[in-house]
């Protein structure tokens, strides 16, 4: 059996789900149907008689049975919708017939439970990781556009990447500093480390033949290629980021205040790693994943004075 419903969870279950968007009156609450918390015992019991299946939570709370044995009975698509590494590991382990390619390009706040405000007018980007357009993955989109606005993308990969830029140097820099980038950009500390860090994680996508995909901004800012300085061009597309980024509490942080594991590993700490396996440097991505660890930890809280840390 299912076991039971956070308090979160049961808000939900009572009252349903809405969204506000950007301070607005929320739309009207919609039933939430939550039979229970997933477990890899409930997947095993339940999973014939399912069609299709939404499981909220993080990759780092998804059992390891759900992965190496019940999925691989079956003839699914699984579409993650997160962040960085997390298809490509699912793909490694499970093979990329059983993977589609996905995340949330839209940011939102709990504000309470069962309430969530959306601070900007995104989508949910899908694609086959191996590059192209599917049957299947027109499919899935049909399904999901009755909730949300979806758009598929012929080249998951580059979009994944290009997102993961942002992950990188706005999700996980807010997080450290307690601040939206827009907060955190007004200073001379925060533009240093945001482009430091934006551009060693743009190295690491290029070294490996990564074919970005534009979503809200160009991927490449302007003088990326001469290296030359900040220009007013540079500044309209740090603009343009920030109009798009800057006012969404990160999702990150949000873990972190509520003594949650995060997904680092699989944004700054995939960099990471593909960085050391390319041969491309990746101090700051790799000082960043180490901050965060020892937050999660307890060791070190958020603090506004973290990118005065990392600016020297």
């Amino acid at each position: 059996m299912m076991q039971g419903l956070s308090p979160r969870g049961e808000v939900r279950r009572k009252h349903g789900t809405n969204v506000r968007v950007d301070g607005q009156k929320p739309n009207r609450r919609r039933p939430c149907r939550t039979s229970g918390q997933l477990t890899a015992k409930s997947v095993s019991i339940k999973v014939r008689s399912v069609d299709s299946a939404i499981v909220h939570g993080k990759w780092l709370s998804l059992p390891q049975e759900i992965c190496s044995v019940s999925l691989r009975r079956l003839r699914w698509v699984i579409l993650p919708i997160q962040n960085g590494g997390v298809a490509r590991a699912l793909a490694d382990r499970l093979g990329e017939d059983k993977i589609l390619g996905g995340f949330s390009n839209l940011g939102a706040t709990m504000v309470e439970p069962g309430v969530y405000e959306q601070k900007n007018a995104g989508h949910l980007l899908i694609g086959e990781l191996a590059g192209g357009v599917s049957e299947r993955t027109e499919r899935v989109a049909r399904v999901l556009s009755r909730a949300v606005e979806v758009k598929i993308s012929s080249n998951m990969i580059g979009a994944i990447w290009s997102k993961l830029l942002i992950n990188c140097s706005v999700t996980t820099l807010g997080a450290l500093c307690s601040q939206t980038m827009r907060q955190y950009m007004e200073t001379e500390a925060g533009k240093k480390v945001f482009r430091r860090t934006y551009e060693e994680t743009l190295s690491v996508a290029l070294s490996i033949g990564t074919r970005l995909e534009r979503l809200t901004v160009d991927p490449i800012p302007p003088g990326w290629s001469n290296n030359s300085g900040a220009g007013e061009d540079y500044d309209s597309w740090v603009k343009a980021v920030i109009d798009f980024y800057g006012d969404i509490k990160p999702s990150m942080l949000q873990d972190l205040e509520r003594g949650r594991k995060t997904e680092i590993d699989f944004i700054n700490g995939y960099v990471v790693a593909l960085g050391h396996a390319s041969g491309v440097p990746v101090h700051m991505n790799a000082t960043i994943t180490d901050l965060v660890h020892q937050i999660e930890r307890g060791v070190l809280q958020p603090t506004r004075e973290r990118m005065n840390e990392l600016a020297d």
